[in-house]
């Protein structure tokens, strides 16, 4: 965490899944982008429960941010968050709802994990990661605010977020959960 902004997340985990109630202050004195909103082409509105999830030896760490291909990876169409906009002292608050088993996934997994198997495993503590960056003072013409829901959105690229990306994470919490792991 820096000065730039304060996290407070709860987690809650049980045999139905797993719920992180958060929110994300702007203490600094630029308006900031937090990238915790993901466009869903399928129902052609923002998802409410869109999270990536990384588990390793039994520690879950659900993440709302954008993930860079892995490397060597060449992916035309990257995924990209919205960034929602958040002025000095104001807060950005989310619910994030994921069901049990508690299931691995990652934003380039149709090119990573192709098998699509997954293993039964437990997962004794649960965390919580969110992206964010100080909005730049200036932007390409092309990187017009949308809103949506109430919220102003930016969609950047890829490589802008990538540059600017800075993460927030909580403490993880103690956790017993079914869970699948990528095979």
């Amino acid at each position: 965490m820096t000065g730039e902004v304060a996290m407070h997340a709860k987690i809650e985990a049980g045999p139905g899944g797993v719920t992180i109630t958060y929110s994300l202050t702007n203490t600094s004195a630029a308006p900031i982008l937090v990238f915790d909103r993901m466009w869903d082409s399928q129902t052609q509105a923002l998802d409410p429960n869109w999270a990536y999830v990384e588990i390793r030896s039994g520690r879950a760490l659900v993440k709302r941010m954008m993930e860079n291909p892995p490397q060597g990876l060449h992916v035309s169409e990257p995924r990209v968050p919205y960034g929602r906009e958040v002025a000095p002292g104001a807060k950005a608050d989310g619910v994030i709802t994921l069901p049990a088993p508690l299931t691995e996934r990652g934003a380039y997994d149709n090119f990573t994990h192709r098998s699509k198997q997954f293993a039964p495993t437990r997962v004794t503590a649960v965390g919580f990661a969110l992206g964010y960056a100080v909005k730049p003072a200036s932007l390409p013409p092309a990187f017009k605010p949308v809103e949506m829901n109430g919220e102003k959105l930016l969609l950047l690229d890829r490589p802008l977020v990538a540059s600017l990306q800075r993460t927030a994470a909580s403490e993880p919490v103690a956790a017993s959960l079914d869970a699948q792991v990528k095979q």
